[in-house]
């Protein structure tokens, strides 16, 4: 089965996909059809733990607290590889960060959504009592977002903030 061969009743089927190209706007019907069908299963939901939570302003690059209950942001989820990871804290500006970050602040913003969670920015790696304070609230991060983004896999190429893939 194709796209065109999945109705109302059938749920599961293939789809042609361009491997170059990203169709939001099926993953946006995706979220809308699971928020229907499962309603509150699917829903975010924002705990206490939050509160102590950084997360990237995808307009500003900048490292920011979390801004509340009613923030929608995306978590991401990957593999960091060889890569060497800096240390941010509150009100840093992110530069150039490597390829697989680059994408995820990018199709966070194609969701329309300001906000990202990437736990190599959003947790002081030269920190161990920050990091471990994190590391014990990652249900709630994860559990608490808007979608969680997976990357599987990936080379490591750094981009700099201009040359971010829109």
């Amino acid at each position: 089965m194709v796209e065109n061969d999945i109705g109302p009743q059938r749920t599961l089927g293939g789809r042609l996909i361009d491997s170059h190209e990203i169709n939001v706007n099926m993953i946006l019907r995706w979220i809308e059809s699971c928020m229907k069908r499962h309603d509150a299963a699917c829903a975010p939901v924002p705990t206490k733990d939050l509160e102590e939570v950084r997360l990237i302003d995808v307009e500003s690059r900048q490292v920011v607290k979390y801004p509340g209950p009613h923030c929608e942001y995306v978590a991401l989820s990957y593999v960091w590889g060889d890569a060497t990871q800096d240390n941010y804290k509150v009100g840093d500006i992110l530069n150039a960060l490597p390829r697989t970050l680059e994408d995820a602040l990018s199709f966070t913003k194609k969701l329309r959504k300001r906000y990202i969670w990437v736990d190599s920015l959003c947790i002081d790696q030269s920190n161990g009592q920050d990091k471990a304070n994190q590391i014990d609230r990652m249900w709630s991060i994860y559990r608490g977002a808007y979608i969680t983004i997976i990357a599987l896999s990936g080379t490591l190429q750094m981009l700099g903030y201009q040359d971010s893939v829109d």
